[in-house]
């Protein structure tokens, strides 16, 4: 890295981690430190997901439902989808 990218920076340059204009930084994800109740919110998260994005498919394509209001429904079962599972598995992972 050149001298100005370090300075935009403002942090140690490394050779890892920077985007080709060498203005953003990531960690990278350590898979082995994650704690069950970390495991729990992202599969509650992308099950909630799941449910939500085929609850608004449902909604919009199987009745004859406004999109903005499908839309709405899949999001809230979503939601509501999350609040139920999310308990459950963190209570599976302990």
């Amino acid at each position: 890295m050149t001298a100005p990218y370090a300075a935009l920076n403002n942090r140690t340059p490394s050779r890892r981690g920077f985007c080709q204009a060498g203005l953003w930084h990531y960690r990278q994800m350590d898979l082995d430190s994650w704690q069950p109740r970390d495991i729990a919110r992202r599969l509650a998260t992308a099950v909630a997901s799941l449910i939500g994005v085929t609850a608004f498919l449902a909604l919009w394509l199987g009745l004859p439902t406004h999109f903005l209001l499908a839309m709405l429904g899949g999001g809230g079962l979503g939601f509501l989808s999350f609040l139920l599972v999310h308990p459950l598995l963190r209570a599976f992972y302990r």
